[in-house]
């Protein structure tokens, strides 16, 4: 996911996940997944908050399906409806979910 985001993004783009770590390792923003975005259950709600924080993709890892469960739930009913994936470590534990273009 690390390379995926290094060669697809340029530096300092902001990417939301749980945790800063791996977001760090790819020279990208963090921009934080947790607690204040409980709100957030539509479709509507995710992308206009996407839109406001400037984010050009979403890691998700076990941290973010774990312990923001709601939040995934959301994100997850966007796949094909507005969000793709970029990246799969191929068991799906780890992805990288980006917008469809013209969503």
């Amino acid at each position: 996911a690390v390379v995926y985001l290094r060669q697809t993004f340029p530096a300092g783009t902001n990417v939301s996940g749980w945790g800063p770590g791996k977001l760090w390792d790819a020279k990208m923003e963090p921009v934080p997944m947790v607690l204040e975005l409980r709100y957030i259950k539509t479709k509507e709600d995710l992308f206009n908050w996407m839109d406001r924080k400037k984010v050009q993709a979403i890691f998700v890892d076990d941290y973010l399906r774990n312990y923001e469960p709601g939040l995934w739930d959301t994100i997850q009913k966007q796949i094909g409806n507005g969000l793709t994936v970029g990246f799969d470590s191929g068991q799906g534990a780890v992805q990288v979910l980006v917008r469809t273009p013209g969503s």
